[in-house]
């Protein structure tokens, strides 16, 4: 059977949307942790609470992202309301591109590589840039009830700001849970290394895998 225009169209929007994520660079949004685990099969949404650490200006931030998956390809576009305890509240917008380097249906190991770009306005007109690249290990432990997705991450991050670009090495770790029904969890910490006080974020989100597959 040919495939119709409506399947044909499907590939066509899915590499318009990995172009437009490669070209602007998930960036780590700041005051949110990255969630390598990869997107999910289909068009998955995930909403988050994370808690930035004294080097971001603790107080809350809220996140809503929208990922898509197809084959070994994936995007992620997130979009946060960061409320520092000692700053007023800023937007700040990310997309990442993800790529499945190592995934078999017969293994539950996965390896991905990602690389992205986010902004965040901070005030008087200063904008800051976050490019983080790197590559995430997860392993897929599936049971009757739940698939847990515990992963590791360590990247290249670039933050660029007021003309000035540094280059530090970051670290996450989280675990994804997604039952049967779509409805998962996920927990996630981030870390980058800084010469004095990292900068660390904690996160708890709510996930739904709205496809199985596009």
């Amino acid at each position: 059977m040919r495939p119709g225009p409506r399947h044909m169209r499907r590939p066509a929007c899915v590499g318009l949307l990995l172009a437009i994520a490669t070209s602007l660079g998930h960036a780590q949004v700041r005051g949110v942790p990255i969630a390598a685990s990869g997107a999910p099969e289909g068009v998955g949404a995930a909403l988050v609470l994370a808690f930035p650490g004294d080097a971001l200006g603790g107080g809350t931030a809220w996140a809503a992202s929208v990922a898509l998956q197809h084959g070994r390809l994936g995007a992620v576009a997130t979009g946060a309301l960061v409320d520092g305890a000692s700053a007023p509240a800023g937007a700040a917008f990310g997309l990442r591109a993800e790529v499945l380097l190592v995934r078999s249906a017969t293994s539950p190991f996965q390896v991905l590589a990602f690389t992205g770009a986010g902004t965040t306005e901070l005030g008087d007109a200063a904008r800051e840039w976050r490019i983080p690249t790197g590559v995430s290990f997860a392993f897929r432990v599936p049971t009757p009830v739940v698939t847990l997705v515990p992963w590791l991450a360590t990247r290249v991050q670039w933050t660029v700001l007021d003309d000035v670009t540094d280059a530090r090495a970051g670290i996450g770790a989280g675990i994804d849970m997604t039952w049967r029904a779509r409805y998962g969890v996920r927990a996630s910490y981030d870390r980058l290394l800084l010469d004095g006080t990292d900068e660390t974020a904690f996160g708890l989100g709510l996930t739904y895998t709205f496809t199985s597959g596009l």
